[in-house]
């Protein structure tokens, strides 16, 4: 490549004449002709393009430097050095010299291991989910201030799902001025690329998130579960599950040793066919599981105390680590000028009158089901604010919506309802004392959001680990789930039925009572010296004990 770009200027006309030498291979002196198709398209047909523009200019500029350095070396590209260097091709071309092959200049990979000889042996934790897996900007942040709360030094590899992150002012702007100042002293943060396994080697790293390495070098790691105990338990009892397949397709339950039973219908779809890629995939990583220090669970004692108590005790598998209850969480805290508006429509309701309705980001319900919701919401009788989130649409486009929902829906409703397409704070909503139900699709943060605020829930199950997520939420007596209903996608509900079972949500008094004692433990947990706390710093002095 380097000596067609150097080249390149010689072998372009005018427009009015054309490039004639490049309507066919190229042949530059004796070199092997280039073939055409390799040549990028660009410099083949567009005379405004940018990057010939680029090689045109760049190349007629070369001869006036004093020495070219080319990342090559004389054997592997020793004839069209030859070539470069006796000026046959590019007249008054400066000597041509082969540096390489250089290594990458990784001033990251020094920073971070001058850092870590600085720290005791055994006091950092290294957090990092690799080149490819990006975690959105408030994830980042409730990451960092966990970190930061931790009072433990960290090395910790930051990639935003928005943009790679490659400068300070990019780096502010992902963490947030006040959690940069937060980490200053206390931590070590690293934007890019570094070499990990110099890093896991260092003798200061003390657990680490990429567990086989960490393994291999005798660290002690730890798994953060997204899932409820329960789906996480299913995930590591799916080995088994699949070494029998011809049962899996006939049995009506699941019977995890120690749990109440699964129906089978709750059990993912994919998970029934060991050769999904999903699911051979996770089967592998619980294979791998034992290797794990213990498994940090966004849960609390009180609301799967059945299966935290079976998986420590050795029921469900004899090889799983921990199961630590550290839940629930509160998701970061965002702008809340975003929300004002449908704050101020709560602020006009009377208390626990609005059902809230939201089916998450990664939820699109087609457009009849939509409007059988819509049905069921109006025939309700109920106050409702509902984020609506469809193939079609995801933001404020008013147009869009009456075409969705029809104009005379959204008149009729102006007063008792507010529709809301795109994001919200779901957090301030159900802080909000206005809302006194919530019909959600059961992903499990927002089970554990409306758990802490003892909201009472209308399980409405989508897709994944949503109906073992919908039988955790009925069996603690944080909501209703009609099993019937089956996934959400499979059948279309009608208004009618929906509206009764919103009935049943915002009009049972025990349902109510149930959720608010769910509230009540959920806080307790998560509090000062409650038990997801002591579990959490319990963790953390294992940690800054491995270096004694």
């Amino acid at each position: 490549m380097s000596i067609l770009f150097l080249s390149f200027h010689t072998m372009v006309g005018t427009k009015a004449s054309g490039d004639s030498n490049l309507m066919k291979d190229v042949q530059i002196s004796s070199l092997e002709p280039i073939a055409r198709s390799w040549i990028p398209p660009p410099l083949l047909h567009d005379d405004d393009n940018l990057l010939k523009s680029y090689f045109i200019e760049n190349g007629k500029k070369m001869t006036e430097s004093s020495g070219i350095l080319i990342n090559t070396y004389e054997s592997i590209e020793h004839e069209s050095l030859a070539v470069l260097s006796d000026g046959k091709v590019v007249k008054k071309l400066p000597p041509v010299f082969a540096i390489g092959p250089l290594p990458p200049c990784n001033f990251q990979k020094g920073q971070s291991l001058a850092w870590l000889d600085d720290q005791p042996a055994g006091s950092v934790l290294y957090i990092s989910f690799g080149s490819r897996t990006a975690m959105s900007r408030e994830q980042i942040r409730e990451l960092g201030d966990g970190l930061v709360r931790s009072d433990t030094g960290f090395l910790w590899v930051v990639k935003d799902k928005k943009v790679d992150v490659e400068d300070d002012s990019e780096l502010i702007e992902v963490l947030g001025h006040g959690l940069m100042e937060r980490i200053q002293g206390r931590g070590l943060v690293v934007k890019n690329w570094l070499n990990q396994e110099e890093v896991l080697s260092h003798r200061a790293i003390v657990a680490s998130t990429v567990s086989p390495i960490a393994a291999d070098l005798g660290i002690p790691n730890y798994i953060v579960a997204t899932t409820s105990a329960k789906f996480f338990c299913l995930i590591a009892y799916l080995p088994t599950l699949l070494s029998n397949v011809a049962e899996l397709s006939r049995i009506p339950e699941v019977k995890i040793p120690g749990l109440t039973p699964l129906q089978i219908s709750s059990v993912p779809p994919p998970f029934k066919d060991p050769d999904h890629l999903f699911t051979a995939q996770l089967a592998t990583n619980a294979l791998a599981l034992s290797a794990a220090k213990g498994i940090l669970i966004n849960t609390f004692d009180g609301f799967e105390s059945e299966t935290l108590a079976a998986a420590n005790d050795g029921r469900v598998l004899t090889h799983l680590p921990s199961f630590l209850p550290t839940g629930p969480l509160e998701p970061y805290e965002l702008n809340k000028e975003q929300m004002q508006h449908c704050l101020s429509w709560l602020d006009r309701k009377p208390a626990e009158s609005v059902v809230y309705v939201s089916f998450g980001s990664r939820t699109a319900m087609s457009n009849d089901q939509i409007r059988e919701l819509s049905k069921g919401l109006e025939r309700s009788g109920y106050h409702f604010l509902w984020v609506l989130k469809t193939s079609k649409v995801d933001r404020d486009d008013k147009e869009e919506l009456k075409d969705l929902l029809g104009y005379s829906f959204l008149e009729r409703t102006e007063k008792s309802g507010m529709v809301v397409k795109g994001w919200v704070n779901q957090q301030e909503i159900l802080d909000h004392p206005a809302i006194g139900g919530f019909i959600n699709h059961c992903g499990w943060n927002s089970v554990m959001e409306a758990a802490r605020r003892g909201i009472p829930m209308l399980a409405w199950p989508q897709h994944g680990d949503q109906m073992v997520n919908a039988e955790i939420v009925k069996d603690a007596g944080l909501g209703i789930w009609e099993r019937k209903w089956g996934w959400g996608v499979e059948a279309l509900l009608d208004g009618e039925e929906i509206a009764e079972r919103i009935g049943e949500l915002m009009g049972n008094e025990k349902l109510k009572s149930n959720a608010r004692k769910v509230g009540e433990e959920a806080r307790k947990a998560s509090g000062v010296d409650g038990s997801s706390e002591k579990v959490l710093m319990g963790v953390i002095e294992f940690l800054k004990q491995q270096n004694n």
